[in-house]
C-alpha cells in the first residue's frame, strides 16, 4: 500500500507485484557441473560464473544497450549491503546519502562480477528484447530479468518456443556474505503495477477498484495467469510453478523495493541505469558512481 500512498495519503491501490530473478538454463548449469540449488551467497554466484565460463558457458545473457537491465545488479546488490531502509535512507540524506558505505559496497560487488566477464560478446550494444530471445535460445545459463518474461521470451526466439519448463529454473538474487548492515539478505526487487485515482474521481471509481482488487477476483486473475496476485492468499489457485515461485518469494520477503529507475523519478533514474552500464564495462569507479546518483539526487 504505501507504494500508493503520500505522506499517509492513499491515492491507488496495488493489483500485482513482479520480482526480478535470475532466469537459469538448467541444461547448461547441468553441463558445466553448476549446481544452482547451492548458490546462497554472491561469491557462489561468482564461483558459479568461473565455472561456466571454465566450461566454455556464456555464463549471462544482458540486454546492456538499455541499461536499466544492468541497474537490476547495482540495486539487488545496494539491498542486499544495505538492507531493506538503504534506499528510503539515502532519499531522507541518513548515512551518507547514496554515498553510503552500501551503494559503494554494490558498485564493487558489481565489479567482482563484471572482471570476470561474465555477459555473451557485444552485450552493451544488445537490446533487452535481443537478450530476451538469446536467453529462449540457449545463448547463456542466466538472464537477470522479471518474472514477466516467462512467456516474451520465447515469442522472442528463433523457433518462437524457446526453452521447455523442464530447462527452466528460476533462482533469487544471492545474498552479500558480510554486508553493510543486516536485513536485507530476503529482500525482492520489481514492480508494483495498480491504480491510482484523481481527487476527482466519482465514489464508484474507488469502489469498483476495491471490488476488482478483493481477493476472490485477484484469486482469479492468478487461476487464469493473467498476473501474479498481491492480495493475501490469493495466490493458491495458481498452476504454475515458476509463478508460484515468484508469489513465494514476494510473500516471504521481508521488503519488496520497486526499480530504483522508477522509484527515484525519472532523472535520478536515468542516472542508475548510465552508472550501472559504466560500472559493467569498467569506465567508472564505485566511489563515483555513488556520487553521481547523489549529485542527480541533489539536483532532481
Amino acid at each position: 500500500m504505501q507504494a500508493y500512498s503520500v505522506e499517509g495519503q492513499l491515492y491507488g491501490l496495488p493489483q500485482y507485484a513482479t520480482e526480478v530473478v535470475f532466469w537459469t538454463n538448467t541444461a547448461l548449469t547441468e553441463q558445466a557441473g553448476v549446481d544452482i540449488a547451492a548458490i546462497a551467497t554472491w561469491d557462489d554466484f561468482l564461483s558459479a560464473v568461473q565455472t561456466l565460463k571454465d566450461a566454455g558457458v556464456t555464463p549471462i545473457v544482458a540486454g546492456g544497450q538499455d541499461k536499466w537491465p544492468l541497474h537490476f545488479y547495482w540495486s539487488y546488490l545496494a539491498l542486499r549491503e544495505g538492507g531493506p531502509t538503504v534506499v528510503t535512507d539515502a532519499m531522507a540524506g541518513e548515512n551518507g546519502g547514496f554515498e553510503s558505505e552500501a551503494f559503494i559496497a554494490a558498485g564493487r560487488q558489481f565489479q567482482r562480477l563484471t572482471e570476470l566477464e561474465p555477459f555473451q560478446s557485444g552485450y552493451i550494444s544488445t537490446t533487452y528484447e535481443t537478450a530476451s530471445g538469446m536467453f529462449a535460445d540457449g545463448a547463456g545459463a542466466f538472464h537477470l530479468m522479471g518474472d514477466w518474461d516467462y512467456l516474451p521470451m520465447r515469442e522472442r526466439s528463433t523457433s518462437g518456443e524457446g526453452l521447455p519448463d523442464d530447462r527452466l529454473a528460476i533462482l533469487s538474487f544471492p545474498a552479500v556474505a558480510e554486508p553493510v548492515a543486516e536485513g536485507g539478505a530476503d529482500a525482492t526487487l520489481g514492480g508494483i503495477n495498480g491504480w491510482a485515482v484523481s481527487n476527482s474521481a466519482e465514489p464508484e471509481a474507488v469502489q469498483f477498484l476495491a471490488f476488482m482488487m478483493n481477493a476472490e477476483n485477484q484469486r482469479e486473475a492468478g487461476r487464469q495467469e493473467l498476473f501474479i496476485p498481491i492480495a493475501e492468499g490469493s495466490a493458491d489457485q495458481m498452476e504454475n510453478p515458476f509463478y508460484i515461485e515468484v508469489a513465494d518469494h514476494i510473500t516471504a520477503s521481508s521488503y519488496h523495493q520497486i526499480f530504483l529507475d522508477q522509484f527515484l523519478g525519472a532523472s535520478v533514474g536515468a542516472t542508475i541505469n548510465d552508472i550501472s552500464a559504466d560500472l559493467a564495462q569498467g569506465v567508472i569507479t564505485p566511489e563515483d558512481a555513488a556520487a553521481q546518483v547523489q549529485e542527480s539526487w541533489d539536483f532532481r
